[in-house]
Formats: structure tokens, C-alpha cells, sequence
């Protein structure tokens, strides 16, 4: 039997396909681009609202969205995309390497024209003689930033081969690639009470939402909650001690993991549905954030960090 002929309208604009489709071949076919980086390694790059209608979203159902990569179509849909910048490959110069802390590195990256980027979106990073990596671009510990540059925190525990590559090379005016940026859990510019929860380990995407919408949401509630297993580290100690600075909240949860989940639920007993939710971390953390959240029916956005090392070498 012929799969039935659907109608699928992506941002208002209206495409054929078939049932049982993938959805993102659906949106492909229109005039909006999804910039997903599903073999990437890290996940949550197509994620799309699903306005009415519904798909066999295979568990990747978040609230009222879906990964397009993995839906398949079953009836008439609608969706929407939320624009972001479209990845391009660009070549620069590791201008700077300087340590942020014990096992930390702050690096910051130049190049001839200012990289468009979205805090939470990443960026495939490439040097010459060492495997690409995804890292997450931010915002200097002092809350700067350079039209021009990209600033990136890598630690020995997440990026283990290229703080290797970098204490071998001992120089700066590296040549550099990247391509990006890719990740659909962005920052969004939303009226909402806004909640960014971290690891310790991941705060870089976590810094980069917590400093644009300090700067740039003033008026916006929010909340940073870092989530710390053993001692804080100078990094996440400067981002404290700046958020709160200008009266952006923001608590250190020291626990552990098997606290983690009750831990959360007190930090969070008050989150509700008009709330809006970033979480950066391991998928075991996003998971439990998930559980957390989920009966308080808020907008979750998981922003995974580990698992990120892909598996082609290419040259700068």
C-alpha cells in the first residue's frame, strides 16, 4: 500500500510528504533552514515545536517538541523552526591560551569577520594534528567580549587531547578552523522566568546564556543554579561572584549524585509552566533535571556537553 500523501507546513510554509517520512526531510523541503549537526556526536541540533498535529516522535518528545531527525510524520502537521544563524566554516587564529584556574584553559580565537552565534549553540573547532572538537563559545571570565573573537573554557576532564595539544605546542597564533554554530537549545529572547542550571564541568554554555541575558534581558527573572560535586573551581567561582555582582541569582549547589535528584527539587519547588528552563551537563544530569522539571510542565531546554569528540581529524 502507497504511504498517504501529508501536508506539512513548516513556519507557515507548506511542503508534501509522506507518512512515515522523516520529519526533518519534510523540513528540508521547505523554504526554512534547520541547521542540525545530528552526526555531530552531541545531539538536541534539530529540535522543532510541534504547533498542531503530532509525529511518532520515537522518545524524543519534550513538552510540545520533537528532534527532527528522528519523527517520523503519521498525519497533517504544522511546526516551527526558531531561526538562528546558519553554520558556515570559518579560519582564524588561536590568539591566546590562558590558564582560567587549575586544569582550565580560557582560549580565544580571531578571525577577519565577527562568527554569528546563539549562547548554548557550539562550534566544531579544528587545529592541525588533533581531532576536531565541539566546544561551546562563551564569554571571558571578566564578562568580555570581542566582535571578532571567539573565547572558549575547556578543562583537562572534558577536552583531555587538546589541553594535551595545546601544552605541547606552548605558542599562541595558531591556525584554526570552525564550523557552526550548531544546537537548537539556545537562549531565546522570551519574557518568561528564566532558569539556567549547570555542572560545574559545563558552565561554559551555561556563562555565555547567564552573561547575554544579564546584559541584554535586564528586566528578565532568572536564576543560575551551578551544580557542583566536590570543590568549586576558580571558574565557576568568578561566574558567581559576577553574576551576583549585578544582581543576577546565583547559587552554587554543592551534592552529590545520588542527592542530586532530591537537591534539584528543592532548588526548583517553586518552577511552574510559565517558566523556561536551560540545562548544561552529562546526559545522566540532563536526565535528572528532566524528571525535576517535567511535572511542573516548564519549557525545558537540554543543552548535553559530554560525548562531544568527533571522530574526523582534518587540518586547520
Amino acid at each position: 500500500m502507497a504511504a498517504r500523501s501529508l501536508k506539512v507546513l513548516v513556519n507557515g510554509h507548506g511542503v508534501t510528504a509522506k507518512q512515515g517520512e522523516l520529519l526533518i526531510e519534510a523540513i528540508n523541503r521547505s523554504s526554512i533552514s534547520l541547521s542540525c549537526d545530528c552526526s555531530g556526536g552531541l545531539g538536541e541540533t534539530c529540535r522543532v515545536r510541534i504547533d498542531k498535529g503530532s509525529v511518532e516522535d520515537h522518545g524524543t518528545a519534550i513538552r510540545n517538541s520533537a528532534l527532527a531527525c528522528t519523527a517520523t510524520l503519521t498525519e497533517d502537521l504544522e511546526v516551527f523552526v526558531e531561526p538562528a544563524p546558519k553554520p558556515e566554516q570559518m579560519k582564524g587564529h588561536l590568539v591566546s591560551s590562558a590558564p582560567s584556574g587549575e586544569n582550565h584553559l580560557e582560549l580565544k580565537v580571531a578571525f577577519t569577520k565577527s562568527p554569528s552565534w546563539v549562547p548554548g549553540q557550539y562550534f566544531r573547532l579544528s587545529m592541525r594534528g588533533q581531532d576536531p572538537v565541539n566546544l561551546f563559545p562563551s564569554f571571558s571570565l571578566n564578562g568580555a567580549a570581542e566582535l571578532s573573537c571567539l573565547f572558549f573554557h575547556i578543562d583537562t576532564a572534558q577536552h583531555a587531547g587538546l589541553f594535551a595539544h595545546l601544552a605541547k605546542k606552548k605558542k599562541d597564533s595558531l591556525p584554526v578552523s570552525v564550523e557552526g554554530p550548531f544546537g537548537t537549545s539556545f537562549l531565546r529572547r522570551e519574557e518568561e522566568r528564566l532558569f539556567v542550571i549547570c555542572e560545574a564541568e559545563s558552565f561554559a554554555p551555561a556563562w555565555a546564556m547567564a552573561v547575554a541575558s544579564t546584559m541584554g534581558q535586564p528586566r528578565r527573572a532568572k536564576q543560575v543554579i551551578i551544580v557542583s560535586y566536590g570543590e568549586v573551581s576558580h571558574p565557576v567561582n568568578a561566574m558567581h561572584s559576577w553574576l551576583n555582582k549585578r544582581r543576577t541569582a546565583a547559587d552554587i549547589l554543592s551534592t552529590t549524585e545520588t542527592s542530586l535528584l532530591e537537591d534539584l527539587r528543592l532548588s526548583l519547588r517553586d518552577l511552574n509552566e510559565f517558566d523556561v528552563v536551560h540545562a548544561c551537563g552529562s546526559p545522566s544530569f540532563l536526565q535528572a533535571v528532566a524528571q525535576v522539571v517535567e511535572p511542573s510542565a516548564a519549557q525545558f531546554h537540554p543543552v548535553p556537553t559530554s560525548g562531544m569528540q568527533t571522530a574526523v581529524t582534518e587540518d586547520a
